[in-house]
């Protein structure tokens, strides 16, 4: 029973974040730029790459949490130190070549390994990973692809920054609640 909590909550998790990671894709730099003004390209790229790195761990959340409660204390200690020492390692490997990007870059690299051995835990202790067949990937994958087509022809013909944002919200949340009730 365990597992399949931890399995369904996984996969709506994974199926929650994918819209969201695109639409803050393409709405990072129009929003920022709406409060900031000129040259954004830095900030708008750390927050995608900060953002979407939170959002990639969400999905192994619930393992994380079994694992917790299941009292393998190490196995936690190990994702966060995995994730300390690889963020450690890249932020002096990184930074000196791409500066303040060298860091984001460190940290998101880390988030991604420390969401693979997340998954490797779930399928070790519950024989189990996020999704169950190549037909749920395809269907995810399609999803994305849709959603990055229509946000790249809104962005490309909406020329009015508040009128952008608010077309790549709508359109994105709309496909997104009609694709997945199909």
């Amino acid at each position: 029973k365990i597992r399949m909590v931890v399995h369904d909550v996984s996969q709506k998790l994974f199926f929650f974040v994918v819209p969201l990671g695109v639409t803050i894709v393409f709405l990072s730099k129009p929003i920022i730029f709406l409060w900031i003004g000129s040259n954004v390209e830095i900030i708008a790229l750390s927050t995608i790459l900060v953002v979407v790195g939170y959002l990639i761990d969400l999905p192994v959340l619930p393992i994380y949490q079994f694992l917790t409660v299941k009292h393998y204390p190490g196995k936690t200690t190990l994702i966060q130190a995995s994730n300390a020492l690889i963020t450690f390692a890249l932020f002096f490997l990184l930074v000196p070549y791409y500066g303040y990007l060298g860091a984001v870059f460190a940290y998101t690299i880390a988030v991604v390994v420390s969401f693979g051995i997340c998954l490797f835990f779930q399928y070790k202790y519950l024989d189990s990973l996020i999704f169950d067949s190549l037909s749920q990937i395809t269907k995810l994958v399609g999803i994305t692809a849709v959603l990055c087509f229509m946000d790249l022809i809104i962005n490309s013909t909406v020329h009015n920054l508040p009128r952008k944002i608010f077309c790549i919200a709508l359109a994105n949340v709309v496909f997104s609640i009609v694709m997945f009730r199909i």
